[in-house]
């Protein structure tokens, strides 16, 4: 904030009541002003974190797909077969 916002102790002492209420009346009204702003961007994180709550979904449900494919074809996924060593 602005310094006229945020007095420091030497002003705090020479501030009148009227003065301090003046501040506060400024500050609530920027504050006012600020709302419809603030609430977009929080509709907007909101809407941002469903997204890739979404895809984390989807990611998921095809990982699980995937090694169900896997296992119908005998193989576990990840892991190749291991031969023996033949004796001569």
């Amino acid at each position: 904030m602005s310094d006229e916002t945020q007095p420091t102790e030497e002003t705090k002492a020479a501030l009148t009541p009227e003065e301090i209420k003046a501040m506060r009346d400024k500050m609530e009204a920027h504050w006012d002003e600020q709302l419809p702003f603030l609430k977009k961007q929080a509709e907007y994180e909101i809407l941002i974190a469903d997204i890739e709550e979404a895809r984390t979904r989807r990611l998921e449900m095809s990982l699980r797909y995937a090694q169900m494919a896997a296992a119908a074809q005998g193989k576990p996924e990840g892991k190749s077969e291991r031969k023996l060593k033949t004796q001569e």
